[in-house]
């Protein structure tokens, strides 16, 4: 989805934090119960990254992740499902929003297609579908030392 909204981008963030290389092991455990597997150690350090907390509890956030000619993705949205409905993922999608359109370039962001909630959100933001990409898991295993083995074979 790509950002096309005309919405209002000033919004509340008394509560909103910079997260950092401290926030690390709360930042996988919150995407872990979103999306487990695509958020790793090393994941923040690709930009910035900003949450809100519920005590010591971080209780959303989202971040920036890859950066095409012109675009810069908003990632890692979500919220522990103790506090979903509160506005946290808005509040932190439209601060990604308005720090990147600053640079002068456009937001984009993925979401699953059977993520509807997500979706709905996003679209009352201001972003609208670009187009729909297949996701492939790739894991290493069994397959893959099948696949080796029949290809040494075939070179005998």
């Amino acid at each position: 989805m790509v950002w096309q909204g005309q919405a209002d981008l000033r919004t509340k963030a008394e509560d909103v934090v910079r997260l950092g290389e401290a926030d690390t092991e709360d930042m996988l455990d919150l995407t872990t119960m979103a999306f487990p597997g695509f958020f790793r150690t090393g994941t923040p350090q690709m930009g910035r990254y900003f949450g809100i907390r519920q005590g010591a509890l971080l209780a959303a956030m989202a971040g920036e992740r890859m950066s095409l000619t012109g675009h810069r993705e908003i990632s890692a949205v979500c919220t522990h499902p103790l506090f979903t409905g509160r506005g946290y993922a808005a509040r932190l999608v439209l601060g990604l929003v308005a720090l990147i359109l600053e640079m002068g370039i456009v937001p984009f962001l993925h979401v699953g297609e059977a993520n509807a909630r997500a979706r709905d959100l996003y679209r009352r933001l201001g972003f609208v579908d670009r187009c729909v990409l297949p996701m492939w898991l790739v894991e290493r295993g069994e397959a893959r030392t099948q696949l080796s083995e029949m290809h040494r074979s075939s070179k005998h």
